[in-house]
């Protein structure tokens, strides 16, 4: 089936705020959620704080099992790895460091 699940959850969402329906905690998560998405330094400072606070919360079980309220819902059911160490920029960035190196002492 070709369905277009985004177009249809963006209806919903249209629809629910159309109605009133949605929560001031949700629109407020989704605000706060796109806040790092207005630009690359924004991004990479948000980034870097869920790796820190991701770790912290998970460094005893090596998980994320729980968070506080409003993301408390969706861990009663789920459990989350914790954020890796280094993104994927940081690990792009290394390897072309290193590459780079081998190349230029060929």
């Amino acid at each position: 089936m070709k369905i277009d699940l985004p177009r249809l959850l963006l209806e919903l969402r249209g629809d629910l705020s159309a109605r009133g329906e949605s929560s001031l905690a949700a629109r407020t998560s989704v605000k706060a959620l796109t806040l790092p998405l207005h630009g690359p330094r924004r991004y990479r400072f948000a980034t870097r704080m869920a790796r820190f606070f991701g770790r912290l919360v998970g460094r005893r079980a090596g998980h994320i099992s729980a968070l506080p309220p409003p993301f408390g819902a969706w861990t009663r059911t789920r459990v989350f790895p914790l954020p890796p160490r280094r993104t994927f920029r940081e690990l792009w960035k290394a390897e072309r460091s290193q590459r780079d190196g081998r190349e230029a002492a060929e």
